[in-house]
């Protein structure tokens, strides 16, 4: 809805402008002059104008998520979908905003995951060479590495991996 409305406001706004800047160049004295009528010309570009913008607007959302390979998921298609969109829902909670404006903080969905995904593989990386860097026989040492690797997180209580 708030789409629709700002298309609108946009578009009135450009019809709004369009009229001054034609009234102060005075195009249409020239065109009444020319028999052409001004406020008819004005709603046929009014009619074209809001109709192809809303034709793009229906369509665009659509042809992003197609160009890109994007999906839309709700939690039912597996487990994992369900634990993220679970894990979305839960932090916008805590933090006391609405999903949207949980995306709209890191400026898309994806920017989001790109910083979660960042802090995840950094504080798993930190993980991994502290492993390493215990004291100990180096055999010891690399068997708690992939044992770590292999289980995921070797972390006691690692929250939230699903």
């Amino acid at each position: 809805m708030k789409r629709v409305l700002l298309l609108v406001a946009t578009n009135v706004a450009v019809m709004l402008v369009l009229s001054v800047v034609v009234s102060i160049l005075g195009v249409d004295r020239w065109l009444l002059a020319n028999g052409i009528n001004y406020g008819a010309l004005l709603w046929l570009s009014a009619i074209f104008g809001f109709g192809g913008a809303f034709i793009s607007l229906l369509i665009s959302k659509w042809l992003a998520k197609m160009s890109v390979g994007a999906q839309t998921i709700d939690g039912s298609e597996g487990t994992t979908e369900f634990w993220l969109v679970q894990t979305v829902h839960k932090l916008a909670d805590a933090a006391g905003i609405g999903v949207s404006s949980l995306y709209n903080a890191f400026g898309s969905k994806h920017e989001l995951f790109l910083r979660v995904l960042h802090r995840y593989t950094t504080n798993e990386l930190a993980h991994l060479i502290r492993l390493l860097a215990e004291p100990g026989p180096v055999r010891d040492r690399i068997q708690r590495l992939l044992e770590a690797v292999a289980g995921g997180s070797a972390r006691t209580g690692a929250a939230g991996s699903p």
